[in-house]
């Protein structure tokens, strides 16, 4: 059928791809569409945790543009053809940890990050709630843009939030892969001039 599309799911083996409708849009939700690699965690486990459901689409980094907006999502916010990036784990807004500003450690069930629970972006069209979309700069790379929800927002919390770093501070970064290295360059933008970093 021409409108069907493919998605990766936690069903084996792992290069199985789904054919399935694109996802209907709950009230003021936004879909875009990306693909970009994971580590694929998720298909090495025997079962996935009894909370999450038996089978859901992987991927928790995505980009995309925008094809539909639901009813609720204001033109002032979002256009068709918009590019996004997608936060990867967008809470619910109304648990302890979610008003406190820690939507990743939601509390909810059904409100974990995408695809890690939640039907993620290795799908040819998907659904986001429209509060967890970003507007991509012109010149931005939509692959670029696809990880830093997670790479780039992963290091700032812990860098500004948890480690609460100053300017006039020495700190240590331990390993420098995605997240060490940008957690180098977010200390760089908060003005801190020593910063040790240690990697084998």
């Amino acid at each position: 059928m021409a409108n069907e599309l493919r998605r990766q799911t936690t069903h084996r083996p792992p290069q199985n791809t789904s054919p399935t409708g694109c996802p209907e849009r709950p009230p003021g939700q936004t879909p875009s569409n990306g693909r970009l690699p994971q580590r694929l965690f998720d298909r090495d486990r025997p079962e996935p945790p009894p909370t999450w459901p038996q089978e859901f689409t992987l991927g928790h980094e995505g980009a995309g543009e925008i094809v539909a907006l639901g009813s609720e999502v204001s033109k002032e916010l979002f256009n068709i053809g918009d590019r996004v990036a997608i936060h990867c784990v967008p809470g619910c807004h109304d648990c302890i940890p979610c008003n406190n500003g820690w939507p990743q450690a939601c509390r909810e069930p059904g409100y974990g990050g995408y695809g890690l629970g939640r039907d993620g972006f290795f799908a040819e069209c998907v659904a986001c709630r429209a509060d967890a979309a970003v507007k991509i700069p012109e010149g931005v790379r939509i692959q670029d843009a696809a990880i830093s929800p997670d790479a780039l927002l992963t290091a700032y919390h812990a860098v500004k939030h948890t480690a609460d770093v100053k300017p006039d501070e020495t700190i240590a970064i331990f390993g420098l892969g995605g997240l060490g290295l940008n957690g180098v360059q977010v200390a760089k933008h908060l003005g801190v001039k020593r910063i040790i970093v240690c990697d084998n």
